[in-house]
């Protein structure tokens, strides 16, 4: 079903997110057969509905199971077809890749500590940097998402690279992203936790990064800051 190649959207994206959440209660060897045959199989020449239908279980599994799909059997398949969804042509597809990428970075977060993978981090910012306002707004999203409280902050030269191109979007002629840009930036500082992180990024910024931000700062993110983090859910395949 998560194969479906009619209109019926809500059918393939429950039916994706149902084989999603199983792939964390699976035997090995189902798993494995899951991940082989369909999830991380060859896409060429397939109807871009399958490989949506695909996207969308992979980033749902990632997201229930990252400690199985990151062991070392898997992970580099996982990983490689997270960044190539990432970049599709068809925007929802990226969509389900960016939010694969974010369910990434909350797990490396969780278990490597402050760093990232070079590949995941530049991708966040070629997402970021996307001329889609649908892609900026995910890719913020999943990076607001991904550095939650209590998570604990990255390294201060992972975040510089991303909160440089945050900050851009402060600018963007697209409310959504702005609002967005600034949810992310607020999370990667762990604004809400006080301003030490943010203390630590300054001393790394150059100065035309640091003047932006803190016009950001004056603006909207210290308000921001003061009030409760959003419950937004980010699992589109979860039909209301």
């Amino acid at each position: 079903m998560i194969a479906n190649e009619g209109n019926k959207d809500a059918t393939r994206l429950a039916s994706a997110g149902c084989l999603g959440e199983f792939c964390a209660f699976l035997p090995d060897e189902e798993l494995s057969a899951v991940l082989v045959q369909h999830l991380l199989a060859d896409v060429s020449g397939i109807d871009w509905m399958v490989r949506h239908g695909r996207s969308l279980a992979l980033s749902v599994a990632i997201n229930v199971a990252p400690r199985r799909l990151c062991a070392s059997k898997f992970c580099d398949s996982v990983q490689a077809m997270t960044f190539s969804n990432s970049t599709a042509d068809r925007i929802p597809i990226a969509v389900s890749g960016i939010q694969g990428m974010g369910f990434l970075m909350k797990h490396y977060i969780e278990d490597e500590g402050r760093n990232l993978p070079a590949k995941l981090m530049s991708l966040f910012i070629k997402c970021l940097q996307n001329p889609s306002s649908d892609i900026k707004l995910i890719a913020e999203k999943m990076i607001w998402w991904a550095n939650k409280e209590p998570l604990p902050p990255l390294d201060p030269q992972i975040i510089k690279p991303i909160l440089k191109t945050l900050l851009d979007n402060t600018k963007d002629k697209n409310t959504s992203v702005r609002a967005y840009s600034d949810q992310a930036i607020v999370n990667l500082l762990k604004m809400r936790e006080g301003e030490s992180v943010l203390q630590a990024v300054c001393k790394i910024l150059d100065g035309a990064s640091i003047e932006l931000l803190n016009e950001s700062c004056r603006r909207s993110l210290k308000k921001l800051a003061s009030q409760a983090d959003s419950s937004e859910m980010i699992d589109g395949t979860i039909l209301t």
